[in-house]
């Protein structure tokens, strides 16, 4: 398995146990709490309740809350599945968080397709007056948005520290080699003729063999050095 399929197996994996989850336990509800209220302490109750509504019984839409239910979980598959390996690399939690998302985005519209009446509901809660009921799907998306607060707050923590990083990193010197040509002083158009100097001593070869090498007794003798053109 490599390393950029297993955030995404995972997320698979939750989705897939979302979905199982929810319906199953839809499906018990419908059979155990027909007609009948439960309460189970505190603010909590059961109660059974279709809900045909798009989004927590805000509006039907004209009967378009199927067809935008799966066009919206559509969205949310295809947005999570390309991120969630790189959120990995952050939070090693993000694939179960997206995972929960996927799974509930499923799960509802599946349970609107598989009953007509509606999304089956049966998780109560009340307060100040209000009841809301809801079902494990709904319970799972809203799990997997508060996790995925943690995922937003490490890629942001990551992300100051690249460019603080960046900021405070000192600049180098650059060392650079290049081929340097020497300079030529000789000119070939013009004949020079420095004197050099030559130690006492030293015999000087004349252009006549017939001369001695030992009558040069010059103090100091130079030769004239003529540079070939």
């Amino acid at each position: 398995m490599s390393a950029s399929r297993a955030p995404v197996r995972l997320l698979l994996a939750v989705a897939f146990a979302v979905v199982a989850v929810d319906l199953a336990s839809k499906a018990v509800a419908i059979i155990l709490l027909a007609d009948s209220y439960v309460e189970v302490g505190g603010p909590f109750f059961l109660s059974l309740l279709f809900n045909d509504a798009l989004f927590a019984g805000s509006t039907t839409l004209n009967g378009m809350a199927l067809p935008l239910s799966f066009l919206g979980s559509l969205i949310l598959v295809a947005l999570a599945l390309p991120v969630c390996a790189p959120l990995s690399e952050h939070d090693s939690r993000a694939p179960v968080a997206l995972g929960l998302m996927v799974g509930a985005a499923i799960a509802n519209p599946a349970s609107l397709a598989l009953q007509p009446a509606g999304v089956t509901d049966f998780l109560g809660i009340s307060f100040g007056g209000t009841s809301i009921i809801f079902n494990l799907a709904d319970v799972a998306v809203y799990a997997g948005i508060v996790m995925c607060g943690r995922t937003v707050t490490n890629v942001l923590a990551a992300h100051r520290a690249q460019r603080r990083s960046v900021v405070r990193r000192p600049a180098r010197s650059a060392h650079l080699e290049r081929e340097i040509p020497l300079a030529v002083w000789q000119d070939a158009q013009v004949e020079r003729t420095e004197r050099i100097p030559v130690p006492i001593g030293i015999p000087v070869v004349t252009a006549h063999a017939s001369e001695s090498h030992a009558d040069v007794t010059a103090p100091e003798a130079h030769l004239h050095l003529h540079p070939p053109a």
